[in-house]
């Protein structure tokens, strides 16, 4: 699968430069590979998405374990509706927890987030997969190239998302359903709420559902863990510091809910 050069858009392909420390485009752009092997093509440099303490946060929480059931029906539903995927692209991939459950002998993975802690963060957990710095608005990569696209809890574009699928390709979005983190969320404030449903119609116009899925199942967490997910969320910056800090869950239980749509192109 081709990149493309962000700011001629899908004119001009990259390709390594002669000091192959950089991917260059015909019209002299210039894109440098980070230490770590991921490339940058974000076009505003100024720091986005999640910072270095978000991230690690959230590397240290999923790798105990506690979404690895979402990650697992993930893995299920994409291989339910394309066996045969190649390219797989994850549109606000963080630190490449749930794509990397779709890494197989036939399989190239490419994630993409505006959040360069992230970015860092995937390519030094998995050196095989392809990461880039960029916004999920403009994905840099070609027409109908992509056979499954992934976001987990992040933003759609679904004109873009349509662009870079082929034909029949399959769509799989992942939101919070009503209880998830209910527990917590009682813990934190005085008026606990559900989450809403969301409208998600404009997709149909591009998009067939062709299944939705709930998964739900409670675990038992530590307070550690606790803080550790409290911080990876917005719970930590719209909260009260004093409320986090008496946070005492003592391993009691918190439901984990989420709701899987899968789309066909």
């Amino acid at each position: 699968m081709n990149i493309l050069c962000p700011i001629c858009k899908n004119k001009n392909k990259l390709k390594l430069a002669t000091n192959e420390k950089s991917y260059i485009c015909s019209k002299n752009h210039s894109f440098d590979i980070s230490k770590s092997g991921y490339l940058n093509l974000l076009v505003s440099k100024t720091n986005s998405g999640d910072n270095k303490d978000m991230v690690n946060a959230r590397s240290n929480f999923l790798n105990k374990g506690y979404y690895e059931p979402l990650a697992i029906k993930i893995k299920e539903v994409v291989n339910k509706y394309s066996p045969d995927y190649k390219n797989v692209v994850d549109a606000g991939c963080g630190t490449g927890y749930y794509s990397n459950y779709l890494k197989n002998s036939n399989s190239s993975i490419y994630g993409f987030d505006i959040s360069k802690f992230a970015i860092d963060k995937a390519k030094k957990l998995q050196k095989e997969n392809n990461y880039f710095v960029a916004s999920t608005s403009f994905l840099p990569i070609e027409d109908d190239s992509v056979d499954v696209l992934l976001t987990v809890f992040a933003p759609t574009f679904p004109n873009e998302f349509f662009r870079v699928l082929k034909k029949d390709a399959i769509f799989v979005l992942v939101v919070p359903n009503h209880n998830h983190l209910y527990e917590l969320k009682k813990a934190l404030y005085d008026k606990p709420y559900l989450n809403e449903d969301k409208d998600y119609s404009i997709l149909n116009s591009n998009f067939t559902l062709v299944e939705k899925l709930d998964l739900t199942y409670k675990t038992n967490i530590n307070n550690d863990d606790l803080l550790q997910l409290v911080k990876m969320t917005p719970y930590f910056y719209k909260t009260n510091p004093t409320r986090i800090d008496k946070l005492d869950f003592n391993n009691d239980e918190l439901t984990l809910d989420f709701s899987i749509f899968v789309y066909k192109k």
